[in-house]
């Protein structure tokens, strides 16, 4: 529970916008520019639980990629990039859903 808050907290205080993720379809452009730029993005893990942090290698810029699943199962994410920044799904966010749908489907996230 702290865990979600401290969450929630982070992103309110950076202004950054929370995106209902509802289905494949609507990451399906994001996803396909993570694909194309896929050797320039590295995904790395933070210290807290669904929150990750994105390297652009091309132009060393550094992106928070945040995500949430509420008690009524409704999924959310955030980037504080530009395009996360008005409510915009982006690479940065697609490419840290990957990982963030492998890990929880091996059960490593709470």
């Amino acid at each position: 529970m702290a865990i979600k808050v401290k969450i929630r907290e982070l992103a309110e205080k950076r202004g950054m916008k929370m995106i209902e993720l509802k289905n494949q379809e609507q990451l399906k452009n994001a996803i396909k520019r993570a694909k194309v730029d896929r050797k320039n993005l590295l995904v790395q893990l933070t210290s807290i639980a669904r929150k990750y942090r994105v390297v652009n290698r091309r132009n060393n810029q550094v992106y928070d990629v945040i995500f949430r699943v509420n008690a009524d199962g409704k999924r959310y994410g955030q980037c504080n990039c530009r395009a996360g920044e008005i409510g915009r799904i982006c690479k940065h966010l697609a490419a840290a859903a990957a990982l963030n749908t492998c890990l929880a489907e091996q059960g490593l996230l709470n």
